[in-house]
């Protein structure tokens, strides 16, 4: 049983940190006793939410004037912070962007077939499904999302 870890690391929002942050938190997970399906949720979940933020961060913070718009991905801040607490575990992201609740994205025509499917909300939709709990709060600036995940310790 993991009894209590914490770890936090702070990205910048550039293509190349994804790879990075991906990098890393595959670091801390190499070293936990979970379940397999744990660790494949957690890693699509994060994947999915940090590259959201980079790809559609530069687009979204145009209007944001707080921010230098000559280095707009250098501004991007996404600090993450990955916990386990008893069978609980946390992954959470705050970023410095303009408000993007993600509990307001809705997936329509998820049941269509595939060929008329359009990109876009699926990955949200996903981890909606996957993770046990999904928390989000603005912040001033940015956002704060929160994935849960009840685990368990490999045997």
């Amino acid at each position: 049983m993991i009894h209590q870890l914490q770890y936090r690391k702070i990205f910048l929002g550039s293509h190349a940190q994804i790879i990075e942050a991906l990098n890393w938190l595959d670091a801390i997970l190499e070293d936990l006793n979970l379940e397999p399906s744990i660790i494949f949720n957690l890693r699509l979940c994060f994947e999915e939410l940090f590259t959201n933020i980079v790809k559609h961060g530069c687009v979204n913070n145009l209007n944001n004037s707080n921010l230098d718009q000559s280095n707009l991905k250098n501004n991007i801040i996404i600090d993450v912070n990955f916990s386990i607490a008893g069978e609980k575990l946390c992954l959470t992201l705050e970023d410095n962007l303009m408000t993007f609740d993600i509990n307001a994205i809705q997936t329509s025509g998820i049941n269509k077939p595939l060929q008329q499917l359009k990109p876009g909300g699926l990955g949200i939709h996903l981890i909606k499904n996957i993770a046990d709990n999904l928390y989000y709060t603005p912040l001033n600036p940015g956002n704060k999302v929160v994935v849960e995940f009840n685990c368990t310790s490999s045997t």
